[in-house]
């Protein structure tokens, strides 16, 4: 007698949400806080996952296995069949998550996640959209049209980063993404932090009407880069960023310190805020200097940023005696 018995599908989540929302710092949580639970997660990068390299047991160049038993892969086009992998092997995780890209539509993955689900490999339980409740009244309309297009496709929207607002305008948010997203719950969030209970354990998902795309037209994002051989200093990468918040709504960048080498700066900048925080110590980049940016058009390509940038690499070079 032959055996069909299917494994049991792999609980899976996913996380949208726009650039510098907290979907990176959700991962981050939850891979530091496993408490024996194996993750693998799919991202679009490595560059903001910010790795206790106490806990990598090794390196490859698409995946970083931890001594914890959780995984990092980046998402990309042979998704599917690492997933189908994973489910068919005897250490099989215990939970899959999903970061979305940021400027995306999360629906994008819904054409993987069927075939995933008809083949029983996975079981999608939680569809998560974060949203930056510090910028959403400083987007513009079609911004704010997109997320509320995309967080009603959702099961769970958070509002993160609600320390960031009154009281009034956290409520008014409440209200609003109760309307706008009745089929999902809405929670207010700080640094993303929620319980993985939220994600997994939720096998039956409400019945909602199909998604449709909004009528609206998604805004035209362009990415930018920027690297250097030379270290910094903490001053000139305050004096950099200013430069580069005047073209650009999300910066990520790391830095090597030029008072001290061995040290690594990191920058998280999303729209009027910007932080200057520490990597790991051990960590090493490919370049002294790492920047990108991502703004909306192609005028953030344009003269004023390249002469701005000139007379800034201008004040880098000493004066000679």
């Amino acid at each position: 007698m032959v055996n069909d018995k299917r494994p049991t599908p792999i609980p899976l989540a996913t996380v949208g949400g726009f650039l510098g929302s907290g979907k990176t710092t959700l991962i981050n949580h939850l891979l530091s806080q496993a408490n024996g639970r194996r993750y693998v997660v799919f991202v679009n990068d490595f560059g903001a996952i910010n790795i206790d390299l106490q806990l990598v047991e090794t390196i490859e160049d698409d995946r970083i296995s931890f001594s914890n038993g959780c995984v990092c892969c980046t998402l990309n086009d042979e998704f599917v069949g690492s997933v189908a992998e994973m489910s068919n092997r005897q250490d099989r995780p215990d939970a899959i998550l999903i970061e979305a890209s940021g400027v995306a539509d999360p629906r994008a993955l819904e054409a993987s996640l069927k075939a995933l689900e008809a083949s029983n490999h996975v079981q999608l339980e939680t569809a998560l959209y974060i949203v930056d409740a510090g910028c959403f009244g400083q987007r513009d309309y079609a911004e704010v049209e997109m997320l509320i297009d995309h967080a009603a496709t959702s099961d769970l929207v958070l509002l993160n980063k609600s320390d960031l607002v009154s009281k009034q305008a956290l409520d008014a948010l409440l209200e609003e993404f109760s309307v706008a997203a009745p089929y999902a719950a809405t929670l207010a969030t700080v640094q993303s932090r929620v319980s993985p209970a939220l994600l997994f354990g939720n096998s039956e998902r409400p019945t909602r009407p199909e998604a449709k795309a909004g009528p609206h037209r998604h805004p035209d994002y362009h990415h930018w880069h920027y690297s250097g051989r030379d270290p910094m200093t903490r001053d000139a990468l305050v004096e950099l960023t200013k430069i580069l918040q005047q073209h650009f709504f999300r910066i990520k960048g790391i830095v090597q310190s030029a008072a001290d080498p061995t040290i690594w700066l990191s920058l998280q900048v999303v729209g009027t805020r910007a932080v200057i925080g520490q990597l790991p110590q051990g960590f090493t980049g490919k370049d002294a200097v790492e920047i990108v940016g991502i703004g909306i058009g192609p005028e953030m390509r344009g003269n004023e940023l390249d002469r701005s940038l000139a007379a800034f690499e201008k004040t880098l070079k000493p004066t000679p005696a």
